[in-house]
């Protein structure tokens, strides 16, 4: 395959790229093998259902649902870049594979909790050799995806990468001389704030609304925000805007509910996914001040240095 006359000089990259993208199609077709054989009458599938067992059965689906998205979403995202209509800026193509990366963290700890709940359940007459491949496919995949660090350095170091960057400068520059004064507010717009104008994280207040949607205050007017608004989409779904395992924890913290992974709390969680969420609000809101407090053991719970409100389960607002 001939590759993109402006991406000549990262061409082994692309290649290496591509070839992956390539793999993980491979892998959508192993990954249905590994699921339904074919159709036959001692598939997994088939027999998974038969056991009764509710935790078993969940653990076993999750381990086929995290590889078979994650190969479906890399088969489809990692070609892109050889096509300037799917890749329009390689800024764009980083950013999306770094989300998977950032998804893969949270898969892994949730494949561990499967793979533990898996291990003692040796007695049902189900495909354990099936299994054991879906485990080990899984953690080969999460493994090359990670190991793409080196790849997006040399994207980002490109010539191609560089030139887009001064173009989107040069555009914001034209665009700040061309429109005076300040912005409107509009409903797709971030209340950010400059740290070095006295940004607080107690005058934030987020309240939410349904399980999709926050509305998001700073000491003046709310704006409602999806859950992507706020970067927590699935980057491994392309067909429709989902959340992400991480969304659920971040609304849990407006619930109470959530207690570290050694809690026998509704919602599991470590130290990384609270980093992850940190990580992902600092952005949002333009600041390097963290939002959550550490772990406290004495009361189990994650403290917000915000106000945050679950008005799912209540009827008057607070604020």
């Amino acid at each position: 395959m001939s590759i993109r006359p402006d991406l000549e000089d990262i061409s082994n990259t692309v290649e290496h790229l591509l070839s992956l993208g390539e793999y993980f199609c491979e892998n959508t077709h192993v990954w249905s093998t590994l699921w339904y054989a074919n159709g036959r009458t001692y598939s997994l599938e088939s027999n998974l259902y038969k056991t009764r067992d509710n935790k078993f059965i969940k653990a076993v689906e999750e381990v086929y649902k995290l590889g078979a998205d994650t190969a479906d979403t890399l088969a489809d995202v990692l070609p892109k870049i050889n096509n300037i209509r799917d890749c329009p800026r390689l800024k764009d193509y980083v950013e999306e594979i770094k989300g998977c990366q950032e998804q893969a963290d949270s898969d892994e700890k949730v494949l561990s909790d499967c793979k533990q709940v898996i291990s003692q359940k040796n007695e049902y007459a189900v495909d354990n050799f099936a299994i054991s491949q879906m485990l080990a496919l899984n953690a080969k995949q999460i493994k090359i995806l990670r190991g793409l660090v080196s790849e997006l350095r040399v994207i980002e170091g490109s010539e191609r990468y560089r030139i887009e960057e001064h173009d989107l400068l040069l555009s914001k520059e034209n665009e700040r001389i061309a429109t005076p004064g300040p912005a409107s507010n509009s409903q797709e717009e971030q209340p950010k704030q400059d740290p070095a104008k006295g940004f607080k994280w107690e005058n934030i207040q987020i309240v939410v609304l349904d399980d999709d949607t926050v509305k998001v205050g700073n000491n003046g007017p709310y704006i409602e925000q999806k859950f992507f608004n706020l970067g927590f989409a699935d980057k491994r779904i392309r067909r429709e805007k989902k959340p992400s395992k991480l969304w659920n924890i971040f609304l849990s913290l407006a619930e109470k509910k959530i207690g570290s992974c050694l809690d026998a709390d509704p919602v599991k969680c470590d130290k990384k996914d609270i980093q992850l969420i940190r990580r992902k609000l600092e952005q949002y809101f333009n600041t390097k001040e963290n939002p959550i407090d550490p772990y406290n053991p004495h009361n189990k719970d994650w403290h917000c240095k915000f106000h945050f409100v679950d008005m799912r389960h209540h009827f008057s607002d607070s604020f």
